[in-house]
């Protein structure tokens, strides 16, 4: 008997902490759901609760924040956007090369297969000015021919024919006065004046945390209160602070699965077993995606299709935060039905302090705000700090250049993130979409050579059909081609580093337009023929019937009396209304089937009472 004794003692003893354990983790839990539950209800509540959070949180110091605050704000009030058209590509070069270290202009963009380059000029600078000698004398104005579109390759003889028109007779009888042809005939610099570059204020220069609506491009603490809300609204959304930036902002993802918590978990478990490795940086990212295929041939069941979507690398593209965050919007509506066959990953804004600091200072700033070596010139290039093919040429090792590549690959905590988060989930990733501005491009590897990919046909099949997708929905003017033929070489970019370590679809996204200063109407019909486009993309990628049916529908969101919303899928050709309609009695059905089960229940519990 006293051996028995003994042994119920101790078991009781246990069972009793255990109860009152877990008693107070209940409580605990029920306190945590009260306050979810009364910011769900007052989301004035949850907007000062989690502004104070921020505030709290944000890393920056008071040096920092005084010198940032002590930069002028560069008005660029009266620049023009000029595009020039150099005859060849040896000559776009040499041009861009005087270019690019100038602080009198800015380069906008480089379009090596249309021959141009786009620049905003001071409006007390000279073309002339920024030009090195030998290219002045053949500079030619265009400004009053209509017919150069930057959507069609430029050829230089028409250049030269249209120079060679304006030319006086004067210059003529000299240039040809021993009756042998101009040797610089056919190497005019054109150049014309481009329509829309206007004083490139932000409509919302006070930093005002609001919900976003769309309308405008909005600051950095309203697109993370935005994430914040959609996490907390829908139970196929979870959110991952995935780093924080130079400056202490956080880095935030958005996970849109059936089991969002699950992927947290797993997102964690990876950064973990990274951490015990040591930090272990794959140098070649081919050898760490052949290791994941070891593992996941084992299990065949992963049927889904996984997508990577990433946006606002550089600073002064407005639009593509701003699309991603629509893209974020739609895919929470998306509902189980379609998140029951696919899984995407979204970076709506992977460069805060950049994005930033184009609202409060500097409108056309493209890089980070890392401190360099140059006192004078902060900032790294985003796009130029991956590992493939860093340090090559397409990139700056000075400091003051836009596309300086920083002091070595992943040298900065944003692409730090945005790689971790990627080799989380790289042997299921399908598709990677990088979302840029401008140009009307569907880009694909490699951006660091001309040589082509090994999987080159397939990255062209599948380009051609999202460039189908975006004229159905109203972009007609997309080209494709690889990265390094179509624009310009850039050595250390993300698409060159995904694709590498096995991501077969990789593609940079050139959004419609061209210029920066897009204004604020454009930001709705450009996301909603993107998201149109993402969703045929994924099913052509997926390669199922059950996937590519999502094609042909159309997701259709309705407001609610209560203030709550109700989405659906259906047939393109049903009438919007008719879709409405359908989604209000399912809703009321539900409702009422919901009315009955709760009466049945209390009627249970009034019963056991």
């Amino acid at each position: 008997m006293p051996p028995a004794r003994k042994l119920l003692r101790f078991p009781v003893c246990e069972v009793v902490l255990l109860l009152l354990f877990l008693k107070c983790e209940t409580w605990a839990r029920n306190l945590d759901v009260g306050e979810n539950a009364i910011d769900r209800q007052n989301p004035e509540n949850l907007q000062d609760d989690f502004v104070g959070k921020e505030l709290t949180k944000r890393a920056v110091t008071e040096d920092q924040a005084v010198e940032r605050e002590a930069e002028p704000f560069k008005d660029y009030t009266g620049w023009q956007m000029l595009r020039i058209f150099p005859p060849s590509t040896s000559v776009l070069d040499q041009v861009l090369t005087s270019l690019e270290v100038d602080p009198r202009v800015v380069v906008l963009g480089v379009f090596k297969a249309q021959l141009a380059i786009d620049v905003a000029l001071s409006p007390t600078t000279p073309l002339e000015a920024v030009l090195s000698p030998a290219h002045q004398p053949n500079l030619c104005n265009l400004d009053d021919k209509k017919s150069l579109r930057l959507k069609d390759p430029i050829s230089p003889r028409k250049i030269s024919r249209q120079c060679s028109d304006k030319r006086s007779p004067e210059n003529e009888t000299k240039s040809l006065g021993n009756g042998r042809k101009d040797q610089n005939s056919d190497n005019f610099l054109g150049w014309k004046t481009v329509d829309g570059f206007l004083s490139p204020r932000s409509a919302r220069q006070h930093n005002v945390t609001q919900p976003l609506s769309w309308d405008d491009y909005y600051r950095y603490d309203s697109m993370v209160l935005f994430i914040q809300r959609l996490a907390d609204e829908y139970s196929t959304v979870e959110y991952l602070e995935i780093g924080t930036s130079f400056e202490g902002r956080p880095l935030l993802a958005l996970v849109f699965a059936l089991r969002p918590a699950q992927m947290v978990k797993q997102y964690r478990k990876s950064i973990l077993k990274n951490r015990r490795l040591g930090n272990r940086e794959p140098e070649n990212p081919s050898t760490e995606k052949k290791r994941h295929k070891r593992k996941t041939n084992k299990k065949k069941k992963n049927t889904k299709t996984f997508v990577f979507i990433e946006a606002g690398i550089h600073a002064r593209e407005w639009i593509s935060p701003a699309m991603a965050t629509f893209l974020a919007q739609q895919l929470a509506d998306a509902g189980r039905k379609f998140l029951r066959r696919v899984t995407v990953i979204v970076a709506p804004m992977a460069n805060p302090d950049g994005y930033e600091f184009s609202h409060t200072t500097d409108r056309m700033w493209r890089k980070n705000r890392r401190e360099t070596p140059d006192s004078a010139c902060r900032g790294v290039d985003l796009n130029r700090n991956w590992a493939k093919a860093w340090g090559s040429s397409g990139s700056s090792g000075d400091p003051c250049s836009d596309t300086y590549r920083g002091v070595e690959a992943f040298s900065e905590p944003e692409t730090q993130a945005l790689r971790d988060l990627a080799l989380a989930w790289m042997e299921k990733i399908s598709l990677y979409l990088s979302f840029h501005s401008y140009g009307n491009f569907v880009l694909h590897p490699w951006s660091y050579s001309e040589s082509p990919s090994s999987k080159e046909r397939l990255l062209k099949k599948v380009a051609k059909r999202i460039r189908k997708h975006m004229k159905r929905n109203g972009y007609p003017d997309f080209k494709g081609g690889q990265t390094g033929d179509i624009l310009y070489q850039a050595s250390g970019t993300s698409e060159d580093y995904i694709h590498d370590a096995g991501v077969q679809y990789a593609y940079t996204i050139e959004l419609p337009h061209y210029s920066f200063i897009l204004d604020p109407e454009n930001i709705l019909p450009v996301s909603t023929a993107v998201w149109r486009t993402l969703v045929c993309t994924i099913g052509i990628v997926a390669k199922k019937q059950s996937v590519l049916a999502f094609c042909k529908k159309r997701l259709v969101k309705i407001q609610l009396k209560n203030g709550k919303t109700a989405s659906g899928w259906f047939d393109k050709k049903l009438p919007l209304e008719e879709a409405e309609q359908s989604i209000m009695e399912r809703y009321n059905m539900t409702e009422k089937r919901r009315a009955k089960d709760d009466a049945k229940r209390n009627l249970f519990l009034s019963d056991l009472k």
